[in-house]
């Protein structure tokens, strides 16, 4: 397989300049200097990494060495062809040839206008920024979009200003199309896109979207939410299932109690967006919470815990995400030293709403004084 990628990499159909293999490891999710050792060293004998080679570089079955795995159904089944169906809709154009080819790195000539967004909004997600520079952009998607992103031909959801920078109207189209990508892996089965980096509560909520006409696909995120080796996917996956409803809730709260690390990275999540702190407090905030040590954080300045409960008691009875609202009950618990009224209050009226039996058990171990990560 070594051979095949560096085969791939150098091919002379990709113009003047090869495929690095810092871009190709990136679609693995390896390092360069692992790629390296691949292209290298001894052949892959792991039939898990071939099948993930194979897919990556889209090899066709009659062309491998080895059998992959029977992911579809049969042929004229019914529910495949809604399936397909559904998925040529949600997919739509972006993962098509140019599209594909613009993920990878490969030069392409001609893109449209999804193909830019499409681009862009995966960059964007990719580096944290909220813009890009012209000159960061394939030639291609900077060709296409300078004379339709100024003055009044701007009416596509992608802007530039003045300074050449590139951006959305607004960043709910980045979610959308973040979103939009990788379910169009997470429905082949493929979960590499969906381990990449943990994704946003907007993000998850369109994924939620599309998981809800697919019940395979919440079928796979259940498997990886408590079997995955990164805790990256086990924690987007719990965030995807969390907001689907339907009595999901509990089994990723159950999920969450005896995880350490997703449930880490799931309060670091909640704590970011509802108490609007820097991810590395948030982290901070949701560690102590994880050992009961919390409490301490808001003795500084009781103004502080003051807004954190009352942010916190909004949260506690939000409809769309059933594990954000446990997360919430958590640093609900372990602010009441400070703001016993607020904490309170908001725990009695969440335990009157609240349907999950797991959220609920929680509820009552504070409210008796336990720890509600030993129930």
């Amino acid at each position: 397989m070594g051979q095949v990628i560096r085969a791939f990499r150098t091919h002379p159909d990709h113009g003047r300049h090869v495929i690095s293999q810092e871009t190709a490891a990136s679609w693995a999710g390896i390092t360069q200097a692992q790629l390296s050792r691949i292209e290298n060293g001894a052949p892959i004998v792991h039939l898990d990494r071939l099948i993930q080679w194979a897919k990556t570089l889209r090899i066709p079955p009659e062309h491998l060495w080895f059998t992959m795995p029977n992911e579809g159904t049969a042929e004229g089944d019914p529910d495949d062809v809604n399936r397909n169906e559904f998925l040529r809709l949600s997919r739509g154009l972006a993962f098509g040839g140019v599209a594909a080819r613009l993920f990878a790195g490969l030069p392409v000539t001609q893109v449209t206008a999804q193909d830019c967004a499409q681009w862009l909004a995966w960059a964007l997600w990719e580096r944290k920024a909220t813009r890009l520079h012209g000159t960061e952009l394939p030639a291609a998607i900077a060709k296409y979009l300078a004379p339709r992103t100024t003055g009044p031909a701007a009416v596509g959801p992608v802007l530039r200003d003045a300074e050449g920078f590139y951006s959305f109207a607004h960043p709910s189209f980045i979610d959308f199309h973040v979103a939009q990508r990788i379910f169009g892996e997470i429905a082949t089965g493929d979960s590499k896109l969906f381990a990449t980096a943990q994704t946003s509560h907007d993000t998850d909520m369109v994924i939620r979207e599309f998981v809800t006409r697919d019940a395979r696909t919440a079928d796979a995120m259940r498997r990886w939410m408590t079997r995955a080796q990164s805790p990256v996917l086990r924690v987007n996956s719990a965030g995807v299932l969390a907001k689907v409803g339907g009595g999901v809730e509990d089994e990723v709260v159950r999920a969450l109690k005896t995880d350490v690390d997703s449930r880490h990275l799931y309060l670091t999540a909640v704590a970011s967006r509802v108490l609007e702190l820097p991810w590395v407090k948030a982290a901070d905030l949701a560690a102590a919470v994880g050992r009961g040590s919390a409490v301490g954080l808001w003795q500084q300045s009781r103004e502080q815990a003051a807004r954190a409960a009352v942010r916190l008691a909004a949260e506690v009875t939000n409809p769309r995400d059933g594990a954000a609202r446990w997360c919430s009950v958590l640093m609900l618990g372990q602010v009441r030293d400070n703001s016993p009224d607020i904490a309170d209050g908001a725990l009695h009226a969440a335990l009157r709403q609240e349907r999950g039996a797991e959220t609920i058990r929680s509820i009552g171990a504070l409210l008796s004084g336990d720890n509600p990560l030993s129930y």
